[in-house]
Parts: C-alpha cells; structure tokens; sequence
C-alpha cells in the first residue's frame, strides 16, 4: 500500500472584521476602560452605543449612590422584554461601567462605578474639568474654514489614501489606462504601516506594496465605516510605535466627535501624544491645519496652534449612527451621482474624471478607451474573476454597478417596467462567472492505493466508512482518500490489521 498527500480542500473567504465602538471597548483591558471613563465625553460616546436597556438603566441610576437590587432592575421591563434586561445587563457588566455590591447579603444588586458616573453627570448638568477640546476664534475672519471647505478638503485627502489602495491593486496590471495629469498617490509611511497592520496591504519580499482581498471589500465599504476601521488600527499601534496611551488617544477622538463644524480650536495646550496624533488625523482628512509662512527660510509649515475637525471627526465615535455621520452619507451620494452606463455588451461607460472611481471600477474590468470626463471599459470573464480571486464576490461588483447607475439608466428601468437598473444579462454572467470557481472544492487529503490484495484494500475502506472519513474512494482503482487529518488514525488501523 502507498499513501499520497496533496491538495483536494477548501477556498477561504476573506471578510473584513469591521468592530463598532461597542465591541472594541468590550476587546480593551479594564484598566484602560477605567482611565477612559476619566473623560465626560468618552462616557457620553459609551452611553450613546449601548443598547437601549442599558441606557434607560444608566439614566435610572446616575444619581444613585446605593446599590439596587437585580429585582428593581428586572421591574423596569415586562416580561416580554427581559431578554432585553439580560443584554443590558451584560453589556454593564462588560465594560465595567457597573459592579457588583452584593457584599455578604444574598440580594445581587448593582451600584455605578463612581468615576463614570461621575464623568457622566458632568456631560449631563456640565461643570468638571476642562476638555481637552478649547474653542478659539481666528483672529482673520477671512481665514475662516466653513463647512462646504471642510467638506471637500476632507474628501480630497481620504480619497488620496483610496487612490493609493487602488493604483496599487492595477498598478502591476496593464488594463488601467491613466491619465496624464494624474496625482501623485503616495501616502506616508505611518499610514503604510497602518494598512499593512490591518492586512488592506501587503509587502512580498521587499517588492512594491499590493492590496490585498481585505483591502478590495475596503474600498466598498461606506466610507465613516472605512475610516472608523482605519482608526481602531491606528489605536493598536500608537501605544507601541508611538508611546501614545490609547484612553488618551481615544478620549480624544471622541471629543473631535462631538465638536462643531466649522469651529476652530486650539492646540497649544496639547502634549507631544495629542500633538502627533493630530498630525496624523490631519493627513487622513479628519482635522484641518492650515499652512502659514514662518520668517527665516520661508518653508510652509503648519500652524500648530489651530484646527478645525471635519465632518469625518463628527460623530465618529458614537457608533457610526448619529445624524452627522447620515448627513456625511446624503452629502457624499449627492457629491457623487449616478456616473455608469451598463450595456448589455457588457461594455461599461463611466462619466467621471475622479480617480477613485476610476481605480474602483479598473479592479473587475478591461479598461479600453480614456477620454476628458469619460472612460471605457468591458466586463470580461478574465477581469471578473481575477477580481474574485482577490477577495470581491459577484454580490459586490453588481451593487457598485447598481449604486452608481447613471440617472438615465435608472429613468429607463422605470419607462421598460424593468425590476433591474442594469442589464439582467450582465448581472447573471457576473453570478456565473463566481459560480465556476465553485465547481471544485479543494481538500487537503492523503490517497491509499496498491495494495496487496483486496482483502487489504476492504479493510481500509471499510474502517474509513465507519468512521465517516472517506472524502472518495473507487473499488475499480483500489484507492481510498481520507481527509489529512485522519491520517495518523489510517496509520494505526493499518499497523494492527497487518500485524502476523
């Protein structure tokens, strides 16, 4: 008998693991859960995550100072809702917002942690310690950033972080025809260093960075969700790389989450860890430093002294679901409206003269023509499955087409009574195409064969069935395949049954 080994097992599908607030405080260590709650609006950004429950009981106790009994607690719901209770309940429990004052008694009751309760108050009636935010006015009204400036500096400079994803990804390729006044793409290291952490990017033996397929489901993620993403991996390395505190970091973020639009602030108080922490939100779009001329050499350097946050900083953590994230959300669809045109020969045209886009849409086809203010491209069996074999599914490459269908096409759905903006032909191929790639499914597996006699090869066979390890077998070839795992219990067997 012979065995081999080799490869008859199963494709991996990548996500990406994108946590909300809630769960990356539940992920941190409760002694930088404590240092965080030092901060009022760090525990008015919890409170607004938690579940609804949890939030009535906090409101029911902030002013308490004795414990109250889990029976309480359980009265402030019906029955039917105390599933409800015991989600809150957990969710306290979790983040350490509450503890347990049963002392010796038998009554479980709960009292606050006084230091979020504390905080708490203080966001609700006001008064405490200074935040670290300061409001400032400029003393030039003329240099005043309104909101539609902080709006589009915002966009150029995450999209400058896409783009560089993007041309990475078809920058090996020849299928993207591009532009002669195209931008410069390059990022800095630190943000290099952030998406390779996060697994968007991936350096192979020293060559040139390429995206990975974590990094294709990225680009098509909704962009307060790609950039809190960013951040809760830029969180991970500020306190190694950076020797920053992480509570302080992040109680940072979210005071920026509850400032103004379009107000100035002072950072002339701030240590060297907000200092850099701030440089670097600047380069991602999420605060505003304008550019003074110092005397001397006359080099461009940043006034330190002034910033405006974004609308990427509103709202940013408080869950993604405030009304500033869904204004960002009608502003960016407004911004970028319909610009595809789908035929049924697959052809694809795209109005646009944006990058990103263009980069985007280069990922799943054959760009053939460019033009001022329009490409052309074509949807082929090679480009949609090189896309698939990167990490994007048929799902995702049918909705970017759907989301960014040209208002035209969308006034002819509504004139044919058709149920589909684009073609239903090219959808469908598309589903086809991803559907060939499933045909096989690879296994790791070992292969039993040449045996000696049938006797031998029934006694493999047979001990491979009862144990529910067969992945095939063939009576005319005399072969039996096991899964890899099993091989050493194969082993085994065999010893015993050819002993003498």
């Amino acid at each position: 008998m012979t065995t081999k080994t080799g490869d008859v097992g199963s494709r991996s599908k990548f996500a990406v693991d994108f946590q909300d607030l809630f769960t990356y405080l539940k992920c941190m260590p409760e002694k930088s859960l404590q240092k965080l709650f030092e901060s009022p609006a760090a525990c008015l950004s919890v409170f607004r995550v938690l579940p609804s429950f949890a939030q009535i009981i906090l409101c029911q106790m902030v002013f308490l100072e004795k414990p109250v009994p889990r029976t309480v607690i359980d009265s402030w719901a019906d029955k039917n809702h105390q599933n409800d209770v015991q989600e809150a309940v957990s969710a306290l429990d979790t983040l350490g917002i509450w503890k347990n004052a049963s002392g010796h008694t038998s009554v479980l009751a709960y009292v606050m942690s006084s230091r979020f309760r504390d905080n708490f108050r203080v966001c609700l009636l006001g008064g405490g310690k200074p935040w670290i935010l300061q409001a400032k006015s400029e003393s030039d009204p003329k240099k005043t950033r309104d909101a539609p400036f902080l709006d589009k500096y915002a966009q150029e400079r995450w999209d400058c972080v896409l783009n560089y994803m993007a041309s990475e990804s078809s920058r090996s390729g020849s299928n993207q025809v591009m532009s002669k006044g195209q931008k410069d793409l390059t990022v800095s290291q630190d943000t290099k260093l952030v998406l390779r952490t996060a697994g968007l990017m991936v350096c192979d033996d020293g060559s040139e960075e390429r995206i990975t397929s974590a990094g294709f489901q990225f680009l098509l993620m909704p962009r307060p969700e790609q950039v809190w993403f960013f951040l809760t991996h830029y969180l991970s390395l500020v306190e190694s790389r950076y020797a920053c505190d992480v509570s302080v970091c992040l109680g940072f973020l979210c005071e920026l989450s509850l400032s103004d639009l379009g107000q100035c602030y002072n950072s002339e108080k701030f240590g060297i860890e907000l200092q850099t922490v701030l440089q670097h939100l600047r380069e991602l779009g999420i605060v505003y430093q304008r550019k003074v001329r110092p005397d001397g050499d006359g080099a461009l350097v940043r006034k330190e002294g002034l910033f405006y946050p974004t609308r990427l900083a509103l709202g940013l953590a408080s869950g993604l679901k405030n009304s500033s994230v869904l204004s960002w959300r009608e502003a960016e669809e407004a911004a970028q409206a319909g610009f595809l045109i789908v035929e049924t020969n697959y052809r694809v045209y795209a109005y646009t003269e944006s990058e990103l886009p263009i980069s985007l849409l280069a990922m799943f086809t054959e760009m053939l023509h460019r033009f001022p203010g329009m490409v052309v491209a074509v949807l082929t069996r090679d480009s949609v499955r090189m896309a698939l074999k990167m990490g994007l599914t048929a799902a995702q490459i049918v909705d970017f087409l759907k989301m960014n269908a040209h208002p035209e096409m969308r006034r002819r759905m509504l004139a044919s009574g058709g149920s589909s903006v684009i073609p239903p032909t090219v959808s469908d191929q598309i589903h086809l195409w991803e559907k060939e790639r499933d045909r096989i499914t690879l296994t790791d597996g070992v292969a039993y064969n040449q045996f000696l006699s049938l006797s031998e090869y029934e006694a493999m066979r047979d001990f491979a069935r009862e144990k529910g390890i067969a992945i095939w077998e063939s009576n005319q070839r005399k072969t039996v395949v096991v899964a890899k795992e099993n091989h050493e219990e194969m082993k085994r067997f065999w010893r015993k049954h050819s002993r003498p």
